[in-house]
Parts: C-alpha cells; structure tokens; sequence
C-alpha cells in the first residue's frame, strides 16, 4: 500500500507492508502530492507533485526519484504494460485561450504528444487506458453547463471516437 502523508504542510510519500504492519518512507518531500499509484508489474510508483506539477518515478525501494514528464494537470494513467502513461496537459494556448490535452508519453518520458485537444468551455479529465493499451481515454464535458462524455483516442493511429454518459 502506497500513500501521501501530511505533516502541517509537508506530504511525504510512504509504503506500508502490510504482512508485517510496517511503514517505509519512500519519497521525503516539502511539496504538495497530488495523485500516486503502483506501476502494473508492481515495481515502481508513479507519482505527481510539485508546483509546477511533475509526474516522477521511483522504484519501490525508494532512492532514487526520476522526473517522467512535466506540466500534468494532476491525474495519469498507466498502459497495462507500464510502457506508456496518459496525462492532461491544461495551459493557454497562443490565442488566450484555456487548452486541455488527453496527452500520451512513454514512462521514460520520451515521444510525448497529444492525441486529444479541446478548448474551454470544453475540458478533459480523468484519463485512462483501454485494457487493451492501444486507445487512451479522457472524461470530456462543458465545464459552464456540465454533462460529461467519454472520448476515446487510439494513441498510435489519431482515430477518435464518442460514448455518452449516462
């Protein structure tokens, strides 16, 4: 079990074997944790923090923490086979404009690009893997009227496609 630990304004990141009810901390920090999760095979944990925001990996021993990409909105998902990781990128875009991206990378923080782009009032959230690993999921809804629907992109052909929520 992997969770953020907050001491008045300091989160640390710790992991807690529960055979022997044991706690380990694995990332000391001062700064802000806003999302964390287990790769799938188990041997590193993902995590973002900061200000700016950063997702970073760390191997489940600790040590060593390695910046992955920068500038993520807050939540990530991993491909089933800890090869790629999807991210929202929010920013303003050379028009004035808010700007989210459903982006993907690989978890060695190389061939970044995006696959979905939308424009506010328009937004993207909460992205996730298809089980499959070759499509990229994002929540997509009007942030002034709310409704929310499920956009799917395939990460490597650019295809895009459309489910409503219920």
């Amino acid at each position: 079990l992997a969770y953020a630990r907050r001491e008045v304004y300091n989160q640390s990141v710790w992991l807690r074997q529960l055979v022997t009810n044991t706690n380990i901390e694995i990332i000391p920090t001062k700064e802000r944790v806003f999302d964390l999760a287990f790769s799938n095979s188990g041997e590193h944990i993902y995590v973002v923090k900061g200000q700016p925001t950063a997702l970073y990996r760390v191997s489940v021993l600790g040590v060593v923490l390695t910046k992955v990409v920068s500038d993520i909105q807050g939540h990530f998902s991993l491909s089933a086979d800890d090869e790629q990781v999807a991210f929202i990128r929010d920013r303003t875009n050379d028009s004035g404009l808010r700007e989210y991206s459903l982006m993907v990378a690989g978890t060695d923080g190389t061939g970044e690009r995006p696959v979905l782009v939308r424009t506010y009032p328009e937004k993207l959230d909460v992205p996730r893997w298809s089980s499959d690993g070759r499509s990229s999921l994002s929540a997509e809804g009007n942030s002034d009227v709310g409704g929310r629907d499920v956009r799917s992109a395939e990460s490597r052909a650019g295809k895009e496609s459309r489910a409503r929520w219920a």
